[in-house]
């Protein structure tokens, strides 16, 4: 028996640390969809931005928005992985991924190379016509 259920719509902003949606950020797309099972709450997502604003450059570059706040526990993050992104100042052949960490409403991002390693994404590296299109899921908050 389902006893705790729920799909809907979410939107997608692109942050800096000051998790912000007022800091002149505009997009040709932002839209995201959510299906909540228990706890585990399952996203996906498209942005596609005209401007950054103000965004603080050496900032590491977050999704914000969530539907819920993530689970409270001690190394329980939740991932998210992209399927296409484009408009980003990073080396090539690196992938952009992100982290739910625990007890936020955001995603961290994050460029994959096959030969470092994870490093943080930051503002800098999404450019004014930046996309990424994203799934993923977390632990919610109860």
């Amino acid at each position: 028996v389902l006893d705790d259920y729920e799909e809907g719509t979410w939107t997608p902003v692109l942050w800096d640390s000051s998790n912000s949606d007022a800091e002149g950020q505009t997009y040709t797309i932002q839209v995201g969809a959510y299906v909540k099972i228990g706890k585990t709450v399952y996203i996906a997502g498209n942005m596609l931005t005209t401007s950054i604003g103000t965004l603080t450059g050496t900032q590491q570059a977050r999704i914000g928005g969530l539907p819920f706040t993530s689970e409270n526990t001690t190394s329980l993050n939740g991932g998210v992985c992209s399927t296409f992104g484009g408009g980003f100042a990073i080396t090539a052949g690196s992938t952009v991924a992100g982290a739910v960490p625990v007890n936020v409403a955001y995603l961290l991002l994050r460029h994959w190379s096959a030969t470092t390693g994870t490093a943080s994404m930051t503002i800098t590296e999404w450019s004014a016509d930046g996309q990424l299109l994203f799934f993923g899921h977390y632990p919610a908050a109860s």
